[in-house]
């Protein structure tokens, strides 16, 4: 967060948005689930237990937090509606008024606020959507790509490289059950098969 004499009083936010996550899959909701990081920030900030995703698609879903509307009101209802260029977007994104209100705003992994459908990538104009650093880990060439934003695998290659034989296995989008289950499990299964 920028110093400023406002922004000092300001609290800091972290908002964390995941891709099928249940509401049981926290260790602070459910013993059987081990999310020590995340049961700290639960403890420590507000963790709401009775809300509802204002869409049952990603994409739709993630534009109406960013921009405080229903779908039917932005009128993006699939993951095939976009708004191309901050010019179409209805209002300004979380990130844009965090800025007006002194924080500095920062975003890592996906939003899909682009999409590569019927769009190459010299027509889509470089934005952060409000987002003073935008940063993925996937690679520039990844149909995840949006303008504008850091990739892994031209910021840190080496590390790109080792992340992507550490999730190979992992399937499209790390959402088989090997993805799940992460790598820390999935490594101690596989070397305890290997000893027995």
């Amino acid at each position: 967060m920028k110093k400023t004499q406002t922004s000092e009083k300001l609290p800091n936010i972290i908002f964390l948005m995941t891709d099928q996550q249940r509401f049981d899959a926290l260790g602070c909701a459910n013993r059987l689930v081990k999310t020590p990081n995340l049961d700290s920030l639960a403890a420590r900030g507000i963790r709401f237990s009775q809300a509802v995703c204002q869409a049952p698609m990603c994409v739709p879903s993630r534009y109406s937090m960013m921009l405080g509307l229903y779908p039917s009101q932005s009128g993006l209802r699939h993951n095939c509606q976009i708004c191309p260029s901050d010019d179409e977007l209805p209002l300004p994104v979380l990130p844009q008024r965090l800025q007006k209100l002194g924080y500095q705003t920062a975003g890592f992994g996906k939003t899909h606020w682009y999409a590569e459908i019927g769009l190459g990538k010299d027509e889509l104009k470089p934005s952060t959507r409000g987002f003073e650093v935008r940063a993925h880990r996937e690679s520039s060439e990844s149909v995840h790509y949006e303008p504008g934003m850091v990739c892994m695998d031209r910021d840190k290659p080496q590390a790109f490289v080792k992340l992507q034989a550490e999730t190979a296995e992992y399937g499209n989008g790390e959402e088989n059950e090997l993805g799940y289950i992460g790598c820390r499990m999935y490594c101690r299964r596989k070397s305890m098969r290997k000893a027995g």
